[in-house]
């Protein structure tokens, strides 16, 4: 005896559901797969300490006077050297920046930078004291330390409004070693320029 099996498709109601469930998953999962504030302030933050970091090996290693300027109203910060040996102007190439244009310079913006989500800004720099003051650059010497006498604070910033974010990256005068603070809610305190 031969038997037939009935060949048996998907009812439109059966797809249906299934791209319904899809969807309520792709809901649920996708929010929790988006990085948050913190570790978007986290990720600029650490990419901003290694090129302080860079900028302080290259005074080290070379002996002279290498400064980073912020400008936070292009959201951007450039590398140059600024001491007195000319021949040292022409910085050297770096696997993780384009300065082929001007090899003088190395400018970073924080636009550019790979991101998921919201994009961090540089809200301004501080060297802290007994008054804050504004600054628009941090400089490091041949031994690596900054010209500052005090600690400079650089501020980033994650989102907008009263949902903000912010994360100090703290750079010690003596030893010119930067670190990225946790971030925080609180708004930081900088002077006008």
């Amino acid at each position: 005896m031969r038997s037939t099996a009935l060949k048996r498709g998907f009812t439109l109601i059966e797809l249906l559901l299934v791209v319904a469930l899809i969807s309520i998953v792709t809901a649920v999962v996708l929010p929790q797969l988006a990085p948050t504030f913190d570790q978007q302030l986290r990720g600029c933050g650490e990419i901003v300490v290694s090129d302080l970091d860079y900028a302080r090996s290259l005074a080290i290693a070379n002996g002279s006077t290498y400064r980073i300027t912020f400008d936070d109203a292009a959201n951007t910060y450039t590398l140059t050297h600024v001491g007195t040996n000319a021949t040292l102007d022409t910085l050297p190439r770096s696997p993780f920046h384009n300065n082929e244009a001007n090899r003088k310079q190395q400018v970073t913006s924080l636009s550019d930078l790979p991101h998921v989500g919201v994009s961090v800004t540089i809200l301004g720099a501080v060297v802290t004291g007994n008054t804050d003051t504004r600054t628009t650059f941090v400089e490091f010497g041949p031994l690596g330390e900054t010209t500052a006498t005090k600690p400079t604070i650089i501020w980033l910033r994650a989102g907008s409004g009263v949902d903000s974010k912010y994360a100090a990256v703290r750079i010690h005068p003596i030893t010119g070693v930067a670190t990225l603070e946790d971030p925080t809610q609180t708004p930081p305190d900088i002077p006008a320029s």
